[in-house]
Parts: structure tokens; sequence; C-alpha cells
């Protein structure tokens, strides 16, 4: 590290602005551009130069792999597992699909979806789900969510929200093998089950012992074998939430593993090999999936800002927990130690490991209004 970068380094320590213990920092930079998501692989970054525009970045290099594609008011989109594919819901309720390297369009289709929602919750379509093969798409509303296949476009199956539910579908996943769907409505009521290819309901997530349960956050092991909730459980004699990590088996239902996160569970991720399970709220914590046991203690990073992604780096050595206006934690998982704390900007919108190395990638606002400076960093951790 150079006199200056250490200048600057310690001069961002003292303002409380960025810390970053054994990282470099800037190692690749990118400047006026935003991060949406990250391709199921890893390998591949959604990201977006200014409204309207979507360009494809390698996520080891940060260079630009696709055309810069600007579809017709264009609302959610996202990158299929391998990143070959971006799907966007352009207006008029029209899904295309795009190849990521040449830009060239491959589908195209027009969905049946209500073109009025009954909620006031912003645009019509706010999630696109990939399966992991990339041959099925759900497509969440506010009302509903449609599962449609990918080359066709035509619709498999559709999933309509209770009318007792008094939040809109805001998750929803399907399991590997694409027979199963599980959705959260943001945290009112419990997660559902539901059988992807007729749309009835299979399962409720709810407590064993009939405690009102509301789940922010669920998602599928790698496998399709579990089932894996951040739940609140209203305990009306104490008058208060417990808060709970919940592992069940898909076919059955059961629990098999809960665990307390001391406060509510607003993220989670697996390990790329399955084995291992993080959770996040404001503290944040591994699982080992083998055992069924949890592998480290709650760990505490040194905010207590809200935590709303995690992310295993590709070997499972390092686990990353990013609290927007907060700090971007990474902890080596078998020692526990805390490998880089920090933050560049006001905010973090993204956070998220490149493929290659250990190497965090962070996406920062900076500055206020409606032209705040964008930057997308790549930090080296330690080897």
């Amino acid at each position: 590290m150079n006199h200056a970068r250490l200048l600057t380094t310690l001069a961002g320590l003292l303002l409380g602005l960025s810390t970053a213990l054994n990282a470099r920092a800037g190692d690749i930079q990118k400047d006026n551009i935003e991060i949406l998501s990250q391709s199921g692989d890893g390998r591949f970054l959604l990201a977006t130069p200014k409204l309207g525009q979507f360009v494809v970045l390698d996520s080891a290099t940060l260079e630009q792999i696709s055309p810069t594609l600007e579809p017709e008011r264009a609302q959610p989109a996202a990158l299929d597992y391998e990143g070959a594919r971006l799907a966007v819901i352009e207006s008029r309720s029209k899904l295309s699909i795009f190849d990521t390297k040449s830009g060239r369009l491959v589908s195209s289709a027009v969905l049946s979806l209500p073109l009025r929602p009954q909620t006031d919750s912003g645009f019509e379509v706010h999630l696109l789900v990939y399966s992991r093969d990339g041959k099925e798409i759900a497509i969440v509303t506010n009302e509903l969510v449609v599962v449609v296949d990918v080359a066709t476009g035509k619709e498999i199956t559709r999933v309509k929200s209770p009318e007792n539910w008094r939040m809109p579908f805001a998750q929803a996943e399907l399991n590997p093998n694409k027979t199963q769907l599980l959705t959260t409505d943001g945290g009112r009521h419990p997660a559902r089950l539901w059988d992807a290819h007729t749309g009835k309901l299979l399962r409720i997530l709810d407590d064993p012992l009939g405690r009102e349960t509301e789940t922010r956050v669920a998602i599928f092991s790698p496998d399709g074998q579990l089932m894996v909730t951040g739940e609140n459980i209203l305990e009306k004699e104490k008058k208060e939430y417990l808060t709970a990590v919940r592992i069940r088996e898909c076919r059955s239902g059961r629990i098999v593993l809960e665990s307390d996160l001391e406060g509510e569970v607003l993220a989670l991720a697996f390990s790329q090999d399955g084995k291992q399970l993080a959770a996040a709220g404001r503290r944040t914590r591994v699982f080992d999936i083998t055992t069924v046991k949890p592998m480290t203690k709650i760990l505490h990073s040194e905010t207590l800002d809200e935590i709303t992604r995690v992310a295993f780096s590709p070997d499972g050595k390092y686990v990353m927990a990013n609290a927007p206006i907060g700090l971007t934690t990474v902890w080596e998982v078998r020692t526990q130690k805390v490998v880089y704390s920090g933050r560049d900007g006001d905010i973090t919108s993204f956070a998220g490991f490149a493929t290659v190395g250990h190497v965090l990638i962070t996406c920062e606002f900076t500055g206020s209004g409606r032209n705040p400076t964008r930057t997308v960093n790549a930090w080296e951790l330690p080897k």
C-alpha cells in the first residue's frame, strides 16, 4: 500500500466513513454504473449505466461483455443462472428474452396479466425469477405469480394471492426440478409452498404450535430437498415476537433445525456447494447443512443496520453481509475473523463475490439528489 493510499484510508477511518481490514481498495473500479443483480453462478453482473439501459459485466474483471440493451419502457429484468439470457418485462406486459453476448432478441410474448393492480405498490410486475435450468421463469406481480415457459412464452400456471393477505407477493422461487414454488408476502403471513404445475397450495409454513407467524424471506436449498425461512413468531402471552431461522424438509414439512438470530431474519443464502447456509438480519450466522448445526457463533458487524444481502465466496471460505446504509462485512467462516468491514460511499446498493479468487464487489452511491455518484469497486481479500 503506498503512502497516499494509507493516508486516505486513515482519513476515512477517522471520519467513520470507511474501514478496511486486510483489503486493498480500488483494485478494480468502474464509475457511473449501478449493479442490479448477479447471475446464479456468480460469473456475471446485471448493471445499468442509466435509466432504461442494461449491460452485463464479467464479475472477475468488471468488463462489459454485452451490447447496451434498451428495451421499451422496461420494468424488472433478470439474468438466468449462467448469465446467457436476459429477461425483461417491457411495456404492455411483454416478456422479452435477449442473448446477453450478442444482444439479439431470442423470443418475446405478451402475457395475460392484470393491467390495473388492485394494490398500490408500484409497477405491475416487480420481480422476475428464472428456474435453475433457465427454461421457466416466475413473473411476480402484486396479486399473482405466473410461471412461463421461456422458449414459447406459454403460461404454465398462475398462483393468486389469497384475498385475506394484506400484503402482495414479494418473493417467489422455483425449486430445481420446477415442481414447486415457494412464496412470501413481505412479512405479514407465513411462507407458502405451491404446486408449480397446477397452482395448488401444498403447504403453509406456519408454526407447529399454532402461534402467529410472519415470514420475510424463504429459499430452497440447491438440491431442492430443504426450505429455509426467516420467521417472526408471536408470543401472545409475552406480547413479543420471537425470531428464528427454520430449516424444513420439502417432502414432509418437518422442521430439522430452528435457531435464534437475535433479531429479524432478512437475508438467506447457500454456498455454491449447498453445504453451508448463511442467515442475517442485524446479525449473521453460518450453519452446516450436512450436520444441520450452527458452524459459527452469532457474528456481529460494527453497526446494527439491517442486512439485506448475504453471500459466500465461491469456495465457501468467506461469508459476506451487506447493510446498505451501514457496512459491508466479510468474515472468514472457519476462524470467524473479520477480514473486511467498510463502506466507500453513502449507500452500498449491492455487494457480492466474483468467481475468480477472493474478490468482493460493491456498488456505492455517494451524494444526494437526482445524480449521485455511482461507483463499482472490486476489493481483493486475503488469500
